[in-house]
């Protein structure tokens, strides 16, 4: 399945381009198939251009739904959280309010973040719970953790490989307390070792002190 739809993602472009290319063959053919139809003077040419014709719409049909499909399961399914697990970059399966993230909307949630990484966690505030640092994580895992302060507004959490570049994975609204942050298919990573930070701000976007864990992700 993961990898039908990397295809599909991947040659989208390509897809669409050759559906129209074959639709416009058969248009052209309906075309031929129509102006047959009134010049013909015999019953047999005639029976002949309209079978032309009524084949010319079934492939043209035919196109066009499996145009809508490609589309509906992209783009539609791109934003499914069972079928983003299956992308080639990182994304989440996250529950609840938690989204993943854009990079835009909220201010301070773009790759170009900038704040810097320091594991100043804060009990019973602003810490991971799992993975733990320094732990060795595979597979799709369930990350948990807490996100809640005084006038909580949102969080975030992303990962690193140096430290200094950031990716979002999620960015969610509600306040949590040692639970579930989400699920986070490390498999589409390569092996290696990982910052994880989790960053919550108040209600007025101010960001408290990243919690920032250290962990190897092993396929």
């Amino acid at each position: 399945m993961a990898e039908i739809f990397r295809f599909l993602k991947t040659a989208e472009t390509y897809i669409y381009i050759l559906l129209s290319a074959v639709g416009f063959i058969y248009l052209r053919r309906f075309i031929n198939s129509l102006m047959e139809n009134r010049l013909a003077t015999f019953g047999l040419e005639k029976d002949y251009a309209r079978r032309q014709m009524v084949s010319a719409i079934s492939i043209g049909v035919l196109l066009f739904f499996l145009a809508i499909a490609e589309f509906t399961f992209v783009t539609i399914g791109s934003n499914n959280p069972d079928v983003i697990g299956l992308l080639p970059t990182p994304t989440m399966n996250i529950s609840g309010t938690a989204t993943p993230a854009t990079g835009a909307g909220l201010s301070g949630i773009g790759q170009g973040d900038s704040l810097l990484a320091s594991p100043q966690c804060q009990s019973g505030k602003v810490e991971w719970t799992y993975p733990a640092e320094g732990e060795t994580i595979r597979g799709k895992v369930e990350v948990k953790g807490t996100a809640s302060i005084e006038n909580f507004g949102f969080y975030k959490y992303e990962y690193s490989q140096d430290n200094i570049q950031w990716t979002p994975l999620v960015v969610g609204t509600a306040i949590v307390t040692n639970n579930a942050l989400g699920v986070w298919d490390t498999s589409l990573l390569a092996p290696g070792d990982y910052y994880l930070r989790l960053v919550v701000y108040d209600n007025q976007e101010n960001a408290q002190s990243p919690c920032v864990v250290r962990i190897s992700v092993q396929p």
